[in-house]
């Protein structure tokens, strides 16, 4: 008999996962949450379609962290400022 039938036991490891994903990405700058990742060639095309590399998108990741960083909860929406 499964007494996890309804995978409570076995998917709270990635529910915690996933919480713990989705905390992070707010406390991060917007800038970085809102980017889409594309590649070099479509970064260079479209500069100002909020498209970077995931390589620049780490990197300036990086950067924030290393420069102080600090965690602020921003539950902003783009274009409602």
């Amino acid at each position: 008999r499964n007494d996890d039938t309804y995978g409570f036991k076995e998917g709270r490891y990635l529910l915690i996962l996933a919480a713990i994903f989705n905390i992070w990405m707010f406390s991060i700058p917007p800038e970085f949450r809102r980017a889409r990742f594309c590649s070099e060639e479509q970064v260079a095309n479209y500069p100002d379609s909020h498209c970077t590399t995931f390589g620049t998108w780490r990197e300036g990741i990086a950067d924030y962290y290393a420069n102080g960083g600090g965690v602020e909860f921003d539950f902003s929406v783009e274009g409602k400022e």
